[in-house]
């Protein structure tokens, strides 16, 4: 069954927007990496302010309205910065977890495909790094502890928003590349699912449960008290 008009329409809409804010965070999250501790600083004054899962459901246009608003300034600080990328990140987790949680499973489809089409042309005209890169070594990082992995398997909400690190081998070389789980869900042909972005290239991933379980096994976080 074809959507229909008003669907395909939003589809278009929603998808735009949303490799629009990937393109956002892309953008100035790698100026913000290039100072690992000016970039300290300002996360610690802005990383518990943008929560897209403690928005009370009468408040979701306000939020995001805000965080459009938020992405539209011109940054004058490394604070400003920071506000915009998570900001760009939250219009991303709200669009995956608000618009498209009722949507069709062919909607979705449709919306995953449209967006990854704008993604490459937006990587044709420059405007999204289109190689996948590393994280600075001078950002500390760790492996996630066991005890995480397990808290994560046991309640995968608390992977939305949360900035983790693929380890992926390259040839000769190890990349630490940034990923966000996005979306998540269940359906009787998969059971959980889950859609992560990495940071660099905008991709998308759709793993199934033990294609997660793999990733988190490999994954690492960025934790500025080992500085």
């Amino acid at each position: 069954m074809c959507l229909s008009p008003s669907d395909v329409a939003s589809v278009e809409k929603w998808a735009n927007k949303y490799a629009h804010y990937c393109n956002v965070a892309s953008a100035q999250g790698a100026i913000l990496r290039k100072e690992p501790e000016r970039f300290r600083a300002a996360y610690k004054t802005v990383a518990d302010r943008w929560r897209v899962q403690s928005v009370a459901a009468g408040q979701r246009d306000d939020f995001m309205a805000r965080m459009e608003d938020n992405c539209l300034k011109e940054p004058q600080n490394f604070t400003d910065r920071v506000e915009i990328v998570f900001s760009a990140s939250s219009m991303m987790q709200a669009i995956g977890i608000w618009i498209l949680a009722d949507k069709s499973d062919q909607f979705r489809t449709q919306f995953y495909k449209r967006q990854n089409e704008i993604s490459e042309e937006l990587m044709i005209q420059g405007e999204i790094p289109p190689q996948p890169k590393s994280i600075s070594p001078s950002v500390p990082t760790r492996r996630l502890h066991s005890s995480e992995v397990d808290e994560f398997k046991r309640d995968p909400s608390l992977l939305l928003g949360k900035n983790l690190l693929h380890l992926v081998v390259a040839g000769d070389s190890k990349l630490k590349r940034p990923y966000e789980v996005v979306e998540f869900g269940v359906t009787i042909e998969v059971g959980k699912w889950f859609r992560v972005s990495y940071e660099d290239t905008r991709e998308l991933n759709r793993l199934d449960a033990e294609e997660m379980d793999d990733w988190l096994e490999n994954s690492h976080i960025v934790d500025y008290d080992l500085v």
